[in-house]
């Protein structure tokens, strides 16, 4: 058995992993983009606080964010 901190020495686990680390950076992004767009009907309270420079941060954010899980998953292994 492998070690946890190692890598695994499959090439199916270590894409199943790259594509879990992957979906869940991405899934933060879908989370930061729907803040930064019906953030305001979803908390009406945090609405005064979701200003247009704030709205258009969260947007960067959350495209900074999709290209960091577009990153992630970049090194998939293809069977040879």
């Amino acid at each position: 058995m492998n070690a946890p901190w190692l890598p695994p020495l499959a090439r199916e686990a270590r894409n199943e992993q790259r594509k879990l680390r992957g979906a869940a950076v991405n899934a933060l992004a879908i989370a930061v983009a729907i803040t930064a767009f019906v953030g305001d009907f979803v908390n009406p309270v945090a609405a005064q606080l979701l200003s247009l420079p704030i709205r258009m941060g969260l947007g960067l954010l959350a495209g900074g964010l999709h290209l960091f899980a577009c990153f992630l998953v970049r090194d998939i292994e293809d069977r040879s």
